[in-house]
């Protein structure tokens, strides 16, 4: 759970003379009062009783445009600030301003307080038992075809799309452009983020995690060996499995709030696309060994897979491939991960 506290001050002269006035629509934290003392801001705050046996990672950012940009989360803190902080009435983060900058001089500094719940870290996957299928359309894109035996040996592979919740656990910071929905799917991250979050994560315990290749995506998404023939991942009825631009509202929603596949899997089709691992290849079909294919040896971009919540249908089938090169990022990209041992 993401929260933001905003508090804005008309800067003067510099940083020492100010005037403020308070805004926040947040229920978690309350009474923030932020007092001056010298070249130090000390912003006292509370958390919501109710709240009692929950813990929080505290992060201070500041603006000097009004809000539309933010630097932080601010290093110069101390007090009731980082991780494990408990709820109370009488909390407070003490900002050196000149430690964290030479100097600070603006007429509209804004303050905001981000709040996330610290939630452990847990992944779910499902075992998808090895087996055979045709993967690609003979009706779709030209890069969808042509239709093609693939043989997979099994593979666990996550339940959700990776949360912001869970990025933030391992990452420390929130990339996302939705940043409101800690249960949403983390976005607005490049291949090469996602390669760190990988090597952070296989580094904190024995188990090893991966990106899905594209046959393993698109194996699971058909429903492994109960496979179908349905044009989304689960069924036909785009409505029921996936957000996507007719039922979205134009924003990414908590993981697992439509129907699941076969698998159990959810939000193979909508919501956000997900980076597969492979190289992307127009023509890779055609020459795709039979057996754990792994996909072109190089290339200048990594497969794509799964449709947006800014989609339409016809982008969030189980069979349609897009790209993109490795740095790019965008509010409707996510992803889930492959286990590959405990």
């Amino acid at each position: 759970m993401k929260h933001p506290a905003k508090i804005r001050f008309i800067l003067l002269v510099a940083i020492y003379f100010v005037t403020f006035f308070l805004s926040s629509d947040c229920q978690v934290i309350v009474n923030i009062s932020p007092v001056q003392q010298g070249e130090v801001i000390r912003l006292n705050y509370g958390i919501e009783k109710t709240f009692t046996n929950a813990s929080f990672n505290i992060e201070l950012f500041v603006s000097t445009d009004g809000g539309k940009n933010l630097i932080g989360p601010l290093k110069m803190v101390t007090g009731d600030v980082g991780e494990n902080i408990k709820a109370g009435s009488n909390l407070f983060i003490n900002w050196d301003v000149l430690k964290e900058f030479e100097s600070l001089q603006s007429d509209q500094v804004v303050f905001e307080i981000h709040v996330y719940e610290n939630i452990e870290l847990k992944f779910k996957f499902i075992y998808v038992k090895e087996g055979s299928f045709r993967m690609g359309t003979r009706k779709g894109n030209q890069n969808e075809k042509p239709v093609h035996l693939v043989n997979l040996t099994s593979f666990f592979i996550s339940k959700y799309e990776v949360t912001q919740s869970q990025w933030v656990k391992v990452m420390g910071y929130n990339p996302s452009a939705n940043k409101n929905c800690y249960k949403c799917p983390v976005e607005n991250i490049s291949y090469n983020e996602i390669m760190k979050f990988i090597a952070k994560l296989n580094e904190s315990g024995t188990a090893k995690y991966r990106l899905p290749s594209e046959a393993e995506w698109e194996y699971s998404a058909l429903g492994g060996t109960t496979a179908a023939n349905f044009e989304y991942s689960g069924g036909n009825d785009i409505d029921n499995i996936a957000w996507y631009i007719s039922n979205s509202g134009g924003h990414p929603h908590p993981v697992g709030t439509k129907q699941p596949n076969a698998l159990g899997l959810y939000d193979m089709s909508g919501n956000v696309l997900e980076w597969c691992r492979d190289f992307y290849n127009s023509n890779y079909y055609r020459v795709s060994p039979s057996s754990d294919p792994k996909g072109p040896a190089s290339g200048s971009s990594k497969v794509i897979r799964g449709g947006a919540f800014n989609q339409w249908s016809t982008n969030c089938t189980v069979f349609n491939r897009q790209y993109e090169t490795h740095s790019y990022k965008n509010p409707n990209i996510g992803f889930r991960l492959i286990k590959i041992s405990d």
